[in-house]
């Protein structure tokens, strides 16, 4: 960024509110800068609503995660501060800029931000791939490192559930977090969920959900919103969630008024259940380790008169018929509260696995 004078600026400007978050669990970013590019301005516009929104070009969260699975071998990285290598047209850079001082004692003055910035309506700098060949998964992150490199991109935090492949990764690029290197009790997060590359499982963090006097709806709204579960692995335990906060709309109770005593009970009780989330450990490997492997697909739905749901099995089975059998995805459904029949609610059921099913098909047929 560099300071500029705004005196007979006429052209068309947007000041950004900035704030700083701490993330001391981050392994190199400890501090950092975020921008408010949806607050509105005096004309009633936000930057954000004046971009140009454009088609979505990365694939979808659930495929990427599904795809992780798939490969025997995989690594995972993300690129350092990617916003920051990519130069914003000098004639945009105005609609950029920030108050800032040293020193709350001193004159404010104005910077312009010259890179694309947090903030803004841009996503993504995370690696994951993986590859069933250990020489050509090696090949292709020494390719990555190279290409990206050549434009400004750096690679790094890599992680690996192979050491092979850590070993060729200068030691400073890798993921200091990672138990591959350091103790067996860290993880590190991918896309939400905690993966341990030396036992190469996933596993999920347990929300803080500290016990407080007052519960509203509100509140529940908000601790839900923490649980995090892009595969649906914990569906069970989230549609639960969204049932009792249904019986809570039924009710008519509003946002900041006290839950009546049975449904806190409800809730309470449920947030016991959530903290066995830790105890949770799901292989990430879904499939089987022998080579010319058969593979099939298994859907299940159910229904009840709370919710319906499905799910969606990949059972792999090796040349001397040991078979795998490792849960994929899910999905979930709360019932409507204008409920027909159960055998409504069935049909309601299949569309879901049939929805589910193309989902799934789309994402594991990329491997």
């Amino acid at each position: 960024m560099r300071e500029i004078s705004a005196e007979n600026d006429q052209s068309p400007q947007y000041f950004l509110p900035h704030h700083a978050v701490l993330r001391p669990e981050s392994s190199t970013t400890k501090l950092r800068t975020v921008f408010d590019a949806s607050c509105k301005s005096q004309s009633g516009l936000s930057l954000n609503d004046v971009l140009l929104t454009g088609p979505t070009i990365q694939q979808s969260l659930i495929a990427l995660v599904m795809r992780f699975r798939m490969h025997a071998y995989v690594v995972t990285a993300d690129i350092a501060k990617m916003y920051r290598q990519i130069m914003v047209h000098p004639t945009d850079q105005p609609l950029q800029r920030i108050y800032w001082r040293d020193d709350k004692n001193t004159t404010l003055k104005i910077f312009q931000l010259q890179t694309v910035t947090y903030g803004t309506n841009f996503y993504m700098d995370d690696l994951l791939t993986g590859c069933e060949d250990l020489n050509k998964l090696k090949e292709t992150c020494s390719q990555l490192v190279s290409m990206l490199d050549s434009a400004g991109f750096q690679l790094r935090k890599f992680s690996s559930n192979s050491q092979d492949v850590l070993n060729m990764i200068p030691e400073h690029l890798r993921e200091s977090k990672t138990i591959l290197e350091f103790e067996s009790g860290s993880s590190i997060k991918t896309l939400g969920l905690l993966w341990e590359p030396a036992s190469d499982f996933i596993s999920y963090n347990v929300p803080d959900w500290s016990p407080i006097e007052r519960y509203t709806k509100r509140i529940m709204l908000s601790r839900m919103s923490s649980l995090f579960d892009s595969l649906g692995l914990l569906g069970p335990l989230v549609v639960t969630a969204k049932i009792t906060m249904q019986l809570v709309w039924k009710e008519q109770i509003p946002w900041d008024s006290t839950l009546p005593p049975v449904i806190r009970q409800m809730w309470e009780e449920y947030q016991v259940q959530v903290a066995q989330i830790r105890n949770i450990r799901i292989p990430r490997f879904v499939l089987s380790l022998c080579k010319n492997s058969a593979l099939q697909m298994h859907g299940f739905c159910d229904a009840s008169m709370q919710a319906y749901g499905a799910c969606i099995y990949v059972r792999s089975i090796a040349p001397d018929e040991y078979c795998t059998v490792r849960l994929i995805a899910t999905k979930s459904r709360v019932a409507p509260l204008e409920v027909k029949s159960i055998a409504r609610l069935e049909l309601c059921a299949a569309l879901l696995l049939s929805q589910l099913t193309n989902t799934v098909l789309d994402s594991i047929g990329r491997v």
